[in-house]
């Protein structure tokens, strides 16, 4: 569809969703192993874990890019680039889009991704310092940027429009589609594949390790991801990719898309004092607080609250507090749940795995359990899902926090007409 664009759509609906993950390489396959309460977690085998405490991480293995429908010059990707490459083909073709329907100018795609470059930067690098830098491949060097993994995409659809990737830690995916719903509604790009994608590598890990926040750091303790525990001891780390299809509604329906859900509000917020609980706790709240308000709707609106919660009983404490200073004794009638201990802490993917797990619950009316909760904090003021049910769920309200200061909320909702 060539030619000027039409009035701009201000609503904006999810057409399509792709998921790579350590509990399913498509989107049936991941929700139904995320309902079933099963986890992905694994021994690590990406590297030699022998010199850490930590033996076990969410790794996504049997990874085939012909499954994916990666077909040329598999050589040149890296893994982020499988994933969110593959993520992205899952998407398209489950929005039911053919080539040429939208132009190439009016298509763009925007990724969240913080640490998923890391593994290439850092392999280029050694390798440089090993063998000199005459000896290191050209095309690994074009995989050190971090805009690769979206630059990617766009060429595999021949995107000519939006290409961005948006960096804000483990809230990159929402942020992500924030700025992709601000290009719809402002008529710069009529569909935008929006996504985030991160890989379980010895760099990352590193970073998490030395800082003792992976479960299992310490003396003694055992390698176990409970969110919203009391013998929580750390996080997890994970890795895979979440894509989406987003197009305005109107646009939507004059191709007969599916319409899977509506992005109906975000808010962000930056706590600069992360050494001060209270600072942490109001801006989680207020994220909370603006994304409800900008959906128009009210707190007794919401029926599922999917948390950013991992396991590391600081994060989950200072969540759980914002969510009983937002909704007060409503907390007792939403249902709280978190996928983590299901899917890892995927760090900038996470979000958009929530996004997908949200889609899903109001589609099928069901609620996802908190893998491995035994012992809920806050159980007398928060309502949370220690098992699979069956409820009708209307709007969902998504949280992503990062360990730097920023936090991001987003409701989505079924599309009422």
């Amino acid at each position: 569809m060539k030619g000027k664009r039409r009035e701009v759509a201000m609503r904006i609906i999810i057409s399509g969703m792709g998921i790579v993950s350590a509990i399913g390489m498509d989107v049936p396959a991941y929700w139904n192993n995320l309902v079933s309460g099963k986890s992905g977690l694994r021994p690590i085998t990406l590297f030699d874990t022998s010199k850490y405490r930590c033996k076990l991480g969410y790794e996504v293995v049997d990874l085939d890019p012909q499954q994916l429908g990666i077909t040329k010059g598999v050589n040149t990707y890296d893994r982020i680039q499988l994933f969110t490459s593959g993520a992205a083909k899952l998407a398209w073709g489950d929005a039911g889009l053919h080539a040429g329907y939208y132009s190439s100018e009016d298509m763009g795609v925007v990724l969240g991704s913080t640490y998923g470059y890391i593994d290439s930067v850092s392999r280029f690098y050694m390798e440089s310092l090993r063998y000199s830098p005459a000896y290191v491949s050209p095309i690994a060097f074009a995989n050190t940027v971090m805009n690769a993994p979206a630059g990617r995409i766009a060429i595999n659809f021949k995107i000519k429009g939006l290409c961005s990737t948006i960096a804000t830690g483990e809230s990159s995916g929402l942020d992500a589609i924030g700025y992709a719903c601000d290009f719809i509604r402002t008529g710069r790009c009529r569909t935008i594949l929006v996504g985030a994608g991160s890989v379980l590598c010895e760099g990352t890990f590193m970073g998490f390790y030395y800082t003792r926040l992976l479960s299992g750091s310490k003396d003694k303790e055992r390698e176990l991801c409970s969110p919203f525990d009391k013998n929580g001891n750390g996080l997890i780390l994970g890795e895979g990719a979440a894509m989406l299809v987003l197009e305005g509604l109107e646009q939507a329906r004059l191709r007969g898309a599916p319409i899977l859900a509506e992005v109906k509000g975000l808010g962000s917020q930056f706590a600069c004092n992360q050494k001060d609980p209270e600072d942490i706790i109001q801006s989680h709240a207020a994220s909370m607080q603006e994304a409800i308000a900008s959906s128009n709707i009210g707190l007794k609106d919401i029926s599922l609250i999917i948390a950013n919660a991992n396991s590391d009983p600081r994060t989950d404490n200072l969540e759980a507090q914002a969510i009983k200073r937002v909704f007060g004794d409503k907390a007792k009638e939403i249902t709280t749940t978190a996928i983590k201990s299901a899917t890892g802490e995927c760090l900038d993917a996470s979000a958009l795995m929530q996004t997908l797990a949200g889609v899903c619950a109001i589609r099928d009316g069901k609620v996802p359990p908190i893998v491995n909760l035994k012992e809920p904090i806050e159980s007398d003021r928060i309502r949370y899902a220690y098992e699979a049910y069956e409820r009708p769920i209307d709007a969902v309200l998504i949280n992503a926090f990062s360990h730097y200061g920023k936090s991001t909320s987003m409701v989505i909702s079924a599309c009422n007409e």
